[in-house]
């Protein structure tokens, strides 16, 4: 597990750089630590038994997560890139990013909180659904605490919101049937989990939102929008 390893050496315990200028030059010193802040998540389905201690450790480790998840969601397109990423970023998002679902069994035994937010209000759950990672989706539901109709604070959108954009159609289906899931939730000029859906070119999920008996058929140009779906990068990050 060359990648956990590699973002536990001793030299990223300081945690997450509080500018540019040490932000790049960690990433200049350390020329692999960009690829495996982002990548080691996707090696890890493939991992040994033995090296689950390992990603335990290093998910538990607050400076190791928040240093990690700094690099993994910067983007060089404007001045301090590099602080204007997700901050209070722990092991529990982490795992539900990359869709690591006995990892966080392991976290929530030891007491880990399943709904916890960082700055920009993203729980577990919205990373999960977001990604389309049907097992931690339905793991996270499954815990009472956890509220499957949270609103990141810088969208604004919802677990739905999000897994409809992304055309997450299996963990749609889950939110669906999930009570408290709010089914026309409007953000960004009134847009709904169904028009996003139409607006990215979604039709698999357009097709079983339609199907659900509440959701508004008529919110915000539907078909208009499934028939001029705008070029829009599908991969942003909440700060893009």
């Amino acid at each position: 597990m060359a990648c956990v390893t590699y973002l536990s050496f001793t030299t990223f315990e300081t945690g997450f750089c509080p500018t540019d200028e040490e932000f790049e030059e960690r990433l200049q010193l350390n020329p692999l630590y960009d690829y495996s802040a982002r990548h080691w998540g996707h090696h890890t389905h493939k991992a040994a038994i033995e090296a689950e201690q390992l990603i335990l450790e290093f998910l538990q480790r607050e400076a190791l997560v928040s240093a990690s998840s700094q690099v993994m969601m910067a983007f060089k397109s404007y001045s301090s890139y590099d602080q204007r990423v997700l901050k209070q970023v722990t092991g529990v998002h982490l795992a539900a990013y990359f869709g690591l679902r006995e990892a966080i069994i392991a976290l929530l035994n030891s007491g880990h909180d399943p709904d916890i937010k960082d700055t920009y209000g993203w729980t577990p759950l919205l990373w999960a659904a977001r990604n389309g990672h049907e097992a931690v989706v339905k793991l996270l539901l499954a815990k009472d605490v956890v509220d499957p109709d949270s609103e990141d604070t810088y969208f604004g959108q919802t677990p739905l919101s999000w897994a409809a954009e992304r055309g997450q159609e299996a963990v749609v289906k889950l939110l669906l049937a999930k009570d408290g899931v709010t089914l026309n939730s409007k953000v960004n000029g009134g847009r709904t989990p169904l028009s996003r859906a139409a607006e990215w070119g979604r039709e698999a999920v357009v097709k079983l939102l339609l199907e659900k008996e509440g959701v508004d058929p008529d919110s915000k140009d539907i078909f208009d929008r499934l028939a001029n779906k705008q070029s829009i990068n599908p991969n942003r990050l909440p700060l893009d």
